[in-house]
């Protein structure tokens, strides 16, 4: 464009078109990297006379010995434009003392807003680098009575004097650029003049951050008394980042209109005092932050954006809960597994951003929905707490909490929740009805839907136990049963009540010491017979196996087994039912686990979020998911199941837990290992092998990873029996690691064949 514009204007005579175009200009962008001559300048003034220019910007305007009576010509002439609002100048400087060379620009008394980038004699592609020659900013700058904005880029932190900032007193937006790593006493006096400017609307403070090496700068701090840093009546955004701060300036403390301030890449631990106005904070790249401290400076009926990125945090802490007024909360690139409690008091939080997925507010993430659901039932401060405790399975806030507290969360229709809250319940409430022999005795009030079974059914279940059963609250019940579904009306009557209640596991306790099912007390054959027709493919053996369930009751020995049914197989009318003979017999903590995960194929992760809920008994979870591989069962067992037993990480997470468990449990994983009495052992550290007490006499052939052999110092000796090695994951330079131990192992145990794969 610039080089068009001069062709044009070189030209002696133009064409009405083309002079009618150039005088209607209003915004000129123009690149000094052209070679600057007499007859550049000639066309530029011939460009200021037939327009009434409002904007320009020279690129690249470069100062030299060569060129210097040609730069004062080019600023004379820019001083010259009355109408010029907007001047952006990308100095180019390599002569020392010309501050004086810009004192025509003094006459551009309409500049509203002025960009000046000082920078030393480099391309423009590779700025910023070195410094600039100037050593002091152009007086120019300080004598524009009518600029609202300025933004000074400088690559050398240039010392500036108080007479330069009281000068600016009318400035409303301020934005400066110094180099990395910024002198401090360069910051220090900056800000001290900064808080000069009463009319200071916004202010920018950027250091330049290289991310190619480490921060050599050490936190900048400011005098104890700061009485300097005076009032600013007008100021509403402040950034300040890339300048080491170690602390805040105290007059931001009384900036009384300050709504937005933003810290990034410097040292701040604490904030000086109550902010009182900010409703935008952003900190990001500051990894020594006292969170806690700094959320109590904030005014809880202001804040609405907290923004804190890359701040290597673990926790966001308790106080968030007092900004109730915050929409926005961004947290991404931390280490934040869970979110507090006081979460769920912020009640007009709608976005959440972070790097766990699970815990991420926005429209359509599962934990916006479950805070819409404690939102719309307008429960207390107290319980909408217990709520999040309960979501994220917070069990060291719940033992606090009162039942009372959390019973209301039942009315949740997120089918988790209610499952979920009756876990807590379950260990919560005492067990009232356990030691009563003469069931004759009790009369249960029933609420709700218990066991996957309705109230028609739950009275016909509970009649031939000698139960009486009724449906409202009256003198005869003894006891009230809760459930899921159970209404509003209902809960009110329940916290009203005296009288104690039960869950769902306390009554299958107490109905199991009255007869027990014949699949309770069963042989080994049984129930191996049992878990064999579970995991068959054949979809006929499955429903014959959950009759006798039905019929008889769960044995504890099958109950992952089904659990491992209900995750992972297809067929949605054998899972349903799978899933209501669990209710009846499982405990509300494993069924409020498995309504937790809404997967479908990734067995990895589906074992992962099941293993790593409370309460699951992983021993048990870990011989029902290596059952699979022993030999009586991988034979007949389904697609489903042979694709999960076959993924190496849920395999190794499951044998290294049983090799620590008991002896038997040992034996167990190495029988799961174990064909023909060869081991695999090769996605397997050897330590778990070696030390355990699991017997290895019986083991001929054995396969561990090359370098694993390579680093223990006698590996095999519990080896007694064995004949073939085989070494996995073998190449020539960890070949060379291992020979001090093969060479051992050939001397000691000279039968040993040893094969390389």
């Amino acid at each position: 464009m610039a080089s068009d514009l001069l062709s044009i204007l070189k030209k002696e005579t133009m064409t009405p078109k083309q002079l009618k175009e150039v005088s209607s200009m209003r915004i000129v962008e123009l690149s000094c990297d052209l070679p600057l001559t007499d007859s550049f300048c000639d066309t530029f003034e011939k460009l200021i006379s037939l327009t009434s220019l409002k904007k320009l910007e020279l690129w690249d305007f470069r100062v030299s010995a060569e060129t210097l009576d040609l730069n004062r010509r080019l600023i004379q002439a820019i001083g010259s434009i009355k109408t010029l609002t907007f001047l952006k100048i990308d100095i180019n400087c390599q002569l020392e003392d010309q501050e004086h060379l810009f004192d025509p620009l003094v006459e551009l008394q309409n500049l509203q807003e002025l960009i000046l980038i000082l920078r030393g004699d480099i391309p423009r592609n590779e700025w910023p680098k070195p410094a600039s020659r100037l050593k002091r900013l152009p007086d120019f700058v300080n004598k524009l009575s009518s600029v609202r904005e300025l933004f000074i880029s400088m690559q050398e932190p240039v010392p500036l004097a108080e007479e330069s900032f009281v000068s600016l007193q009318q400035l409303q937006k301020f934005t400066m650029y110094i180099s990395d790593p910024p002198a401090a006493a360069t910051v220090r006096t900056l800000m001290r003049n900064l808080f000069l400017l009463p009319a200071l609307k916004s202010c920018y403070v950027f250091g330049y951050y290289n991310y190619d090496k480490p921060r050599r700068g050490k936190p900048i701090f400011f005098a104890e008394d700061n009485r300097e840093f005076m009032s600013l009546p007008q100021l509403r955004i402040v950034k300040f980042n890339d300048l080491d701060l170690g602390q805040l300036p105290t007059g931001l403390a009384r900036c009384e209109n300050l709504e937005e301030l933003t810290i990034g890449k410097n040292y701040i631990t604490t904030f000086p005092e109550c902010l009182c106005k900010i409703k935008k904070l952003e900190i990001t790249h500051n990894k020594t932050l006292d969170l806690g401290q700094i959320l109590t400076c904030l005014d809880p009926g202001m804040m609405e954006t907290l923004i804190l990125n890359h701040c290597k945090l673990k926790e966001l802490p308790s106080q968030i809960g007092l900004l109730r007024k915050l929409k926005k909360i961004d947290i991404y690139n931390n280490s934040i597994k869970k979110l507090p409690v006081e979460i769920g008091v912020l009640d007009n939080l709608t976005f959440l951003h972070t790097t766990c997925r699970e815990i991420e507010i926005h429209s359509h993430a599962p934990f916006s929905s479950f805070l819409s659901h404690l939102r719309n039932h307008s429960f207390t401060d107290e319980e909408k707490k217990a709520g999040v405790a309960i979501y994220f399975q917070k069990n060291d806030y719940l033992d606090s909490v009162p039942a009372s507290t959390i019973i209301p969360l039942l009315l949740i229709s997120k089918p988790t929740v209610p499952q979920s809250v009756l876990a807590v319940l379950e260990k919560k409430i005492p067990d009232s009805i356990g030691a009563i022999q003469d069931s004759s005795n009790l009369c249960i009030c029933l609420y709700g839907v218990v066991e996957g079974l309705g109230l028609k059914e739950l009275k016909e279940k509970y009649k031939k136990y000698g139960i009486r059963t009724e449906s409202t609250l009256t003198d005869k019940a003894t006891h009230i049963l809760i459930g899921k579904g159970i209404t509003k009306e209902q809960i009110q009557l329940v916290l009203k009540s005296s009288l104690p209640l039960v869950t769902s596991g306390h009554l299958r306790a107490y109905l199991e010491k009255l007869e027990k099912p014949f699949l309770k007390e069963s042989d080994q054959t049984i129930v191996t017979n049992l878990k064999r027709l579970l995991i068959s493919v054949d979809d006929d053996n499955l429903q014959l196996a959950l009759e006798m369930i039905n019929q008889g009751g769960l044995p504890d020995s099958v109950l992952y087994t089904l659990v491992l049914v209900v995750l992972t197989f297809i067929d949605s009318k054998i899972k349903k039912r799978a899933m209501t003979l669990l209710e009846r017999s499982a405990p509300a903590s494993v069924i409020a686990a498995i309504v937790r995960i809404r997967l479908k194929n990734d067995y990895l992760k589906i074992i992962h979020l099941l293993w790593n809920a409370p309460d699951i008994y992983k021993t048990l979870l870990a011989r029902a998911i290596l059952e699979i591989c022993l030999p009586e069962y991988s034979a007949i067992c389904s697609r489903t199941h042979e694709k999960m037993v076959k993924d190496a990480s849920i395999r190794e997470f499951c044998l290294c837990h049983l090799m620590d468990v008991s002896i038997e449990d040992a034996d167990f994983a190495l029988q799961v290992q174990t064909e023909n009495n060869v081991l695999d052992w090769s996605c397997l550290p050897l330590d778990k092998l070696i030390v355990g007490k699991a017997s290895l006499d019986k083991i001929e052939a054995l396969k561990i990873h090359i370098s694993d052999f390579a680093k223990k110092t006698n590996p095999l000796k519990s080896f007694t029996g064995l004949k073939i090695l085989y070494l996995a994951g073998s190449n020539t330079e960890r070949r060379k690691q291992a020979e001090p131990n093969l060479e051992k192992l050939q001397q000691d145990l000279p039968q040993i064949q040893v094969f390389f794969t």
